[in-house]
């Protein structure tokens, strides 16, 4: 986990490869990603709770320079019945 304080920390149910971290979250500083995992979340600016959410963590849209990325985080939300 990271020592610094994160711009923001998204929490919700993480989707990865090959899981998903139920009340997970991901940190983000800038444009990247620098923490994924679940329980308590590292310290950040702003936290944005997704309760019954799915979060997809991932990059897209290199531009013109490879290393020019954005975050890109889709969440979708679960309805209770």
């Amino acid at each position: 986990m990271p020592s610094e304080i994160l711009d923001t920390v998204i929490t919700g149910d993480v989707v990865l490869a090959e899981t998903v971290l139920t009340n997970g979250f991901v940190g983000i500083a800038g444009e990247r990603i620098e923490a994924v995992g679940s329980g308590e979340p590292p310290k950040a600016k702003k936290i944005r709770h997704f309760k019954n959410s799915l979060v997809f963590p991932g990059v897209f849209r290199g531009a013109l320079d490879a290393r020019a990325t954005r975050v890109s985080l889709s969440l979708i939300h679960i309805s209770e019945p």
